[in-house]
């Protein structure tokens, strides 16, 4: 025996409201959207037709909750199609594609917007009842109909055959207790404004004090290219900045037209903002797989005529069709940036000045852009900023600093030694630079810390006078594991170096790290970075063009000889912005009480 499935009408609307529907004020949209497609079809049968929404609100008082009727003088439906749409739950109408729909109503194709069914059901959020008088537009002479519809799943419909309404449909919703803020004139009239004032049928939201249009006088997607002052003006209503480029946009797959603009800032909120609508009618601020991820710094006004909506109206499904809307915006972005980049250089600055990182990882994902801007980026040295280009074409050799601290550390020495270093720091600056190089057999780039330059630098040609000096103090630094030794270097203002390789860097942090640590934290970490057998040698290089470390290389105290390259360890070290460990304190702290103690005579 074959039975049939029993629709609880409740449950759909629980349903509807708590996990189908972000909020109830989608009724508002939802009914605007069933009146402009009565509208819509109509046109199809009366071509020059016009037609026109009102929503009447009648606001509460201390007898009568309030109401709203939402009127619209469209095609209307005749008795036999209100029990097909409006009575049955889930009818062709959420099967057929919106062109099906319209051929049932005008026997002609057409884009539509909406679809009755479970939009009609969500009037049940706000309301325990749903009215629907209606008369249709192809059979003018037949009744009016009235259709009664009850949350509990129950309907009515009989015949006016008396009543004089025109051809459309009026739609009466009675406010329920919890829902009475949806019945206020200025909450109306905001979500009506919020979902409907793009669209190309005039809506009107009446009351006591008048009538409010709702609709703009041109959606943005039809604003001329070149009137600049009405994009910016769009994008601040729409998206909350001023943008400092706004671009056309448009894709094949979706049917997607409309703007993208450039923020003129980072302080705006991130993750693509963006305003999708459908045939006019809005669908959401943020639609996931519409704007390509990378593009942070993009906020887009978009119209969609063919995207595929979910149920709700709220999103887009993710098929093959968003995924290919998405890349061809994508490459609307980086043609947008290339042009400028080509053609108006001075725009393209006060991009990168702003959204430089964002502009790069683009870079990093997309050969072809990468290709065409690499040799325009430019890259901060120890010299000044340098673009790639300029670079490539007079040198060989690319010295590269991996991080910011070691960039620190190098940026005076290596000046005053004639070397140019680049910051690879910054994010996507290493990988852009290496990359860079790839395509360029004929520039080596070579990663270059402390260890590397102290390796630079040559022996005074009096060592001798410093022998002294590193046998009463080289034990003290044994015992941290560095080598002191003197080196001649420039700026002369720098008494001691500290050069530590960023592989010994890494564990010299570690081995910090491990000391404030538990047993057990201990055997992790040694289990996570082992100790490598050999690592560059960690040295503090005396330089002997300084006068401090000659006149401390000719001190006769070996004590005070020692007392003062430990201080200078310590200095080097917080030169360099190390962390300093506790023994560390503690031997700035002995020296500079050895060094005062001898001063006063104390020692």
């Amino acid at each position: 025996m074959t039975n049939r499935f029993k629709v609880d009408l409740r449950g759909i609307i629980d349903l509807a409201a708590h996990h189908l529907y972000t909020s109830p004020e989608v009724f508002v949209r939802e009914s605007i959207q069933n009146a402009v497609d009565a509208v819509t079809a109509r046109r199809r049968i009366e071509p020059g037709y016009t037609g026109r929404v009102r929503l009447e609100l009648t606001p509460a008082d201390d007898e009568r909750p309030g109401t709203i009727c939402i009127n619209d003088d469209g095609i209307g439906l005749t008795e036999a199609e209100v029990h097909q749409f409006l009575s049955t739950v889930g009818a062709s109408t959420k099967r057929d594609s919106a062109e099906e729909v319209v051929d049932r109503l005008t026997g002609e194709e057409g884009g539509f917007l909406g679809r009755f069914g479970i939009g009609l059901l969500s009037c049940f959020m706000v309301s325990d009842e749903i009215v629907v008088i209606t008369r249709s537009a192809r059979e003018p002479d037949g009744p009016a109909v009235e259709w009664r519809g009850r949350a509990d799943g129950s309907y009515t419909v009989r015949t006016l055959p008396d009543s004089p309404l025109p051809p459309g449909s009026s739609v009466y919703l009675t406010a329920k207790e919890d829902a009475a803020e949806y019945f206020e004139p200025e909450q109306l009239t905001d979500l009506a404004r919020r979902y409907a004032e793009m669209l190309p049928i005039e809506i009107v939201v009446a009351g006591a004090d008048g009538q409010t249009p709702i609709n703009r006088p041109v959606p943005p997607w039809k604003i001329d290219p070149s009137d600049q002052v009405a994009l910016a003006d769009t994008c601040q209503a729409a998206l909350g900045f001023l943008p400092l480029d706004a671009f056309r946009v448009s894709t094949e797959a979706g049917n997607v037209e409309g703007y993208a603009f450039i923020r003129s800032g980072r302080t705006e909120p991130w993750g693509g903002t963006q305003k999708l609508y459908a045939h006019g009618m809005f669908v959401a601020d943020r639609v996931h797989g519409l704007v390509p991820r990378w593009a942070t710094f993009v906020g887009c006004v978009l119209n969609t005529t063919a995207l595929r909506l979910t149920a709700s109206r709220e999103g887009v499904h993710n098929d093959a069709a968003l995924e290919t809307c998405s890349d061809q915006l994508a490459g609307a972005i980086r043609g947008r940036l290339l042009h400028l980049m080509r053609h108006d250089r001075a725009a393209f600055n006060a991009v990168m000045a702003v959204h430089d990182t964002e502009i790069r990882g683009l870079a990093i994902k997309d050969a072809e852009f990468f290709d065409v801007i690499a040799d325009l980026l430019e890259f901060e040295t120890n010299m000044g900023r340098i673009r790639f280009g300029e670079f490539r074409r007079e040198h060989d050799r690319l010295l590269l600093a991996r991080t910011a601290e070691q960039f620190r550390r190098l940026s005076a020495v290596a000046g005053a030694a004639g070397l140019r270093v680049f910051n690879g720091g910054y994010t996507f600056h290493e990988e852009l630079l290496c990359r860079a190089a790839e395509r360029h057999p004929e520039l080596e780039v070579l990663a270059f810390d402390t260890a590397d330059i102290a390796g630079l630098w040559p022996e005074p040609e009096d060592a001798d006078r410093y022998r002294a000096l590193i046998e009463a103090a080289s034990p003290a630094l044994q015992a941290r594991e560095a080598e002191l030794v003197v080196r001649e270097f420039e700026p002369a203002s720098i008494p001691a170096f500290f050069a530590l390789g960023l592989q010994a860097e890494f564990h010299r942090q570690l081995d910090q790290t491990k000391s404030r640590a538990s047993g057990l934290w201990n055997e992790v970490l040694d289990a996570m970075a082992p100790r490598p057998e050999a690592l560059s040698p960690t040295r503090l290089c005396l330089n002997t063009r300084s006068p401090l470390v000659r006149r401390l290389a000719d001190m006769p105290d070996p004590t005070l000889q020692r007392t003062g390259v430990e201080v200078l360890f310590v200095q080097a070290l917080m030169a360099g912005q190390h962390a300093l460990s506790p023994a560390e304190w503690a031997l700035l702290h002995g020296g500079l009480e050895t060094l005062l103690a001898r001063c006063t005579g104390e020692g």
